[in-house]
């Protein structure tokens, strides 16, 4: 079996998630965009299970990652880390909100995994638990997949290659 990305998911099709929205902006916010350019939640985009690849063009294959998947809302240093089921995470990956607000990034939503690798380089979710546990969260890392809004542009009706340039030039100063 292998997992495919959905495509063309509609903001009006995408499903909320569960238990809350992220939390509202800190008002000591420094920089960052404001008013309904970003939107407080946003459900990530999920694959779907099939029982054969399909083979024709336009097709990404990608690494599935053994971690916490995260949707990190990006706003200039106003960061926070939502689980893929509206729990925030912000309190609990501080070198990964670091990171994002050296960034600087402007109204951008950031879709990827929170995963932390055993000595093969293998993504290990009971390691991952276990570092949190022991609260070594310098060892964390952030795998960013997707882009879904930038500079307070939704993207997610875009195709995945021109999200995924996008996040590469979002990231380029690293």
């Amino acid at each position: 079996r292998a997992r495919v990305p959905k495509r063309a998911a509609t903001p009006a099709a995408t499903k909320k998630a569960k238990p809350a929205d992220a939390p509202k902006p800190r008002s000591q916010k420094k920089s960052g965009t404001r008013g309904d350019a970003l939107p407080a939640s946003i459900s990530p985009q999920l694959a779907t299970l099939v029982d054969k690849v399909p083979g024709d063009d336009g097709w990404v294959y990608e690494l599935k990652y053994d971690g916490v998947r995260l949707l990190c809302r990006c706003d200039g240093d106003d960061v926070r880390c939502i689980s893929r089921n509206g729990i925030d995470w912000t309190h609990k990956v501080g070198p990964v909100v670091e990171a994002l607000a050296q960034q600087k990034l402007s109204g951008a939503w950031v879709d990827g995994e929170l995963i932390v690798t055993d000595p093969n380089g293998r993504s290990d979710f009971s390691l991952l638990q276990h570092i949190l546990e022991q609260g070594r969260v310098e060892e964390l890392q952030f795998c960013a997949f997707d882009l879904l809004y930038w500079n307070g542009e939704d993207l997610r009706e875009l195709p995945l290659s021109q999200r995924k340039a996008r996040l590469e030039a979002a990231f380029s100063k690293l």
